[in-house]
């Protein structure tokens, strides 16, 4: 018996000394002054924003045609793509373009454009999509807040043209070879309302001045070359499509139409080489 109580005294001390460890550090476990670290408030202004979702960017066009604020050429693309140099560089494809689509005239002035040229790419976008009548309008608004805008002269009688209006086809072309004499374009287009009123005489002049300011200005030979067809002047036709051809050697229709200008010359050996390359043109397409 007195073997087992050595033992067992020493296991009640053992235990006795583990409790009163316990004790002490739970006890300064509890007298720790432990501080939380505060999170800072969203004001409501912070809150709006932070629950706003994320709005992706839809992938930039493929097109990569340049339109500028300074470029008063005229092309037949949408100004919608590309990047505006005239505008600190700003390139629409890094915008949502849907923005653009709606034309955001508030948007677009803060970008610093100026609201003669929103409303003359207004009215570009809605002429590229045959709306006419708005199209006329918007680029009616640019020239009312830009009265020397020869971009906007050019575009207004285009669309004129197209809705078969010649007689003010003809006065917007005007004001802007007026303020633009050397505009190789306008040139060509009011030629072919001249030849759609029948004048063509004056249309082969306007032909003419598009090619003096524009020496490689393929339409410009291909239309007076059909102005000369209808006055019989078959060497003066033939001429102009032989312009054509060298510079558009893929022009099918140059090469048919001098066959035709051949034929009526009666030499049907060279109409037949030229109506030939047409059909071998043609079939390639």
């Amino acid at each position: 018996m007195k073997r087992f109580i050595g033992p067992v005294c020493l296991i009640l001390a053992a235990l006795f000394l583990f409790g009163c460890a316990r004790g002490e550090i739970k006890q300064k476990a509890e007298s720790l002054d432990i501080e939380e670290t505060a999170v800072p408030a969203l004001d409501a202004s912070a809150a709006d924003e932070a629950e706003q979702p994320v709005q992706e960017l839809a992938p930039a066009p493929e097109s990569s045609s340049i339109a500028s604020a300074g470029n008063t050429h005229i092309t037949e693309l949408s100004a919608f793509t590309g990047r505006f140099s005239g505008v600190r560089g700003v390139n629409i494809a890094e915008i949502n373009p849907a923005n653009y689509q709606r034309i955001n005239r508030e948007a677009m002035e803060g970008m610093g454009m100026a609201p003669h040229y929103v409303a003359y790419l207004s009215g570009e976008k809605l002429y590229l999509e045959g709306n006419y009548d708005r199209a006329i309008a918007e680029f009616g608004r640019a020239i009312s807040l830009k009265a020397d805008y020869t971009g906007a002269y050019v575009y207004r009688g285009n669309a004129r043209r197209r809705m078969g209006d010649l007689g003010r086809a003809l006065d917007d072309y005007n004001r802007a070879l007026a303020l633009e004499n050397a505009y190789a374009e306008v040139y060509n287009y009011r030629g072919f309302v001249y030849a759609q009123r029948g004048d063509l005489r004056r249309a082969i002049a306007d032909y003419t001045q598009a090619i003096r300011y524009r020496a490689d200005y393929a339409d410009a030979y291909f239309n007076r070359a059909h102005a000369h067809s209808k006055m019989g002047n078959w060497d003066l036709c033939i001429a102009d499509y032989t312009q054509v051809i060298r510079l558009e050697p893929a022009n099918a229709i140059a090469y048919n139409e001098r066959g035709n200008a051949w034929h009526s010359k009666g030499d049907r050996s060279r109409a037949a080489a030229d109506y030939e390359a047409a059909d071998r043109l043609a079939r390639r397409e």
